[in-house]
């Protein structure tokens, strides 16, 4: 029954958190870790839990974006040590190059 409402939580957290940022700032705090502390939060309420791994990311809609882009500015932007913005206010810098041209 517990696994039932964790599932719960989680699905509702990360759709409700993707619909709220853009792509890269998804990617970026799914490599960063950051979204493990959210869950682990959210969870101990049902189950106490101490670490929480996103071991899989399923794409139920494909986008028009350079994923190997993505994933290299990401990269960059978490030595740099800041999220990345797509209006340049972060510490790292913008993604506007992953966003495929040909659009």
């Amino acid at each position: 029954r517990s696994v039932r409402a964790i599932r719960k939580i989680v699905n509702k957290y990360l759709v409700n958190y993707a619909s709220k940022n853009t792509v890269s700032q998804l990617a970026h705090n799914v490599l960063s870790e950051s979204l493990s502390g959210d869950l682990v939060k959210r969870i101990s309420k049902v189950f106490p839990v101490k670490v929480v791994l996103v071991t899989k990311v399923k794409v139920l809609k494909k986008a028009k974006v350079d994923v190997k882009g993505l994933v290299s500015k990401s990269n960059k932007s978490m030595r740099e040590g800041g999220p990345t913005e797509e209006d340049g206010k972060g510490k790292g810098k913008g993604i506007k190059n992953a966003v495929d041209p040909k659009e």
